[in-house]
């Protein structure tokens, strides 16, 4: 099944001109572990401190956080399906197989299909936290 959103234009680009402020903030993500301004980034430079505040937000989670790197870039991925984040299932998806993800797992999330006989407890678990706090935004006693 396809991302609905896939080929739609920007809904808010970058600005068509920076200020030294914009510049400075794109800068800076250009120097951190991101290395570029894409993505929802882009829209943010039109308010530079709010571009620097949540650049340092996702910066703390990806970079800083206590996930392993396969399981991190898994549950970005089902977050992402889940929601039809295209760009964030783009940009993640090559990242969780990278790092381990099975192939046949990422294709199952992506089809949304059951995920393969075998995969590792750790992603359906992670899976199914992922999944409660999206529809519920709490996870059920269970869980």
């Amino acid at each position: 099944m396809a991302f609905p959103e896939r080929g739609l234009p920007e809904r808010i680009g970058p600005p068509a001109s920076l200020s030294p402020d914009q510049q400075q903030a794109a800068q800076e993500l250009i120097e951190g572990p991101r290395g570029g301004v894409y993505g929802p980034f882009r829209p943010l430079l039109h308010r530079p401190s709010l571009l620097r505040a949540v650049g340092k937000v996702g910066e703390t989670l990806r970079y800083q956080g206590t996930l392993e790197p396969a399981l991190r870039e898994w549950t970005i991925c089902v977050v992402a399906r889940d929601l039809s984040n295209v760009f964030e299932w783009d940009m993640h998806r090559p990242l969780a197989a990278a790092a381990g993800v099975p192939v046949a797992a990422l294709d199952a999330l992506e089809a949304h299909r059951p995920l393969p006989d075998g995969t590792s407890g750790a992603l359906v678990l992670a899976q199914q936290v992922a999944r409660e706090i999206i529809g519920q935004h709490r996870l059920g006693d269970e869980t």
